[in-house]
């Protein structure tokens, strides 16, 4: 599932994103120290550039504002969000969580989930010949404006392999802007 909106909306609203009040504390490259608060959930960076576990919200739920107030901040700020150990969603509670970022891009080439354009199902098993995202690449990025990202939801890991990795230019280049 992609999003439709784009990254520089993203850093647009990052500083006026209404979120409440301490968990989790950055070093930035800079090394300044800043503190990331929140009521509702707990946010545990990956590492000190991106990624963030948040525990505490059930995806299967309609979230509070609150604490959507507060997850979405996790991801501005940490780009890329994990949450462990939740239920199964159903295509319509994803759908419904993915829309609350924004507009849900509808995959142009990739088969979805009979009912839901918006949910592009990828399933693979050992006997697989193909699995999609086998090398490393970036969802939809041949479109104009690319979407802000994509939402996965794992039914059931491989004992090895099948990791999901993120990277970011934007440190080095909020970096620069300071300088």
């Amino acid at each position: 599932m992609g999003l439709s909106y784009s990254p520089q909306q993203a850093l647009a609203s990052a500083d006026s994103a209404p979120y409440a009040c301490a968990m989790a504390t950055l070093q930035e490259p800079s090394g300044t120290t800043y503190a990331a608060s929140y009521r509702t959930i707990e946010v545990k960076p990956c590492t000190p550039v991106i990624g963030a576990e948040i525990h505490g919200a059930d995806l299967t739920r309609p979230l509070a504002d609150e604490q959507w107030n507060e997850i979405h901040d996790a991801f501005l700020r940490h780009q890329a969000i994990f949450f462990r150990e939740q239920q199964p969603m159903t295509p319509e509670q994803q759908i419904a969580f993915g829309k609350r970022f924004g507009a849900l891009h509808i995959h142009p080439a990739a088969p979805h989930l009979e009912g839901y354009p918006e949910v592009f199902v990828i399933h693979a098993h050992k006997d697989s010949k193909l699995a999609n995202g086998e090398t490393w690449h970036s969802d939809v990025s041949c479109d104009a404006e690319p979407p802000l990202g994509s939402i996965l939801q794992t039914h059931v890991l491989p004992r090895g392999g099948g990791a999901s990795l993120s990277s970011t230019c934007m440190r080095r280049t909020t970096t620069s802007r300071r300088a």
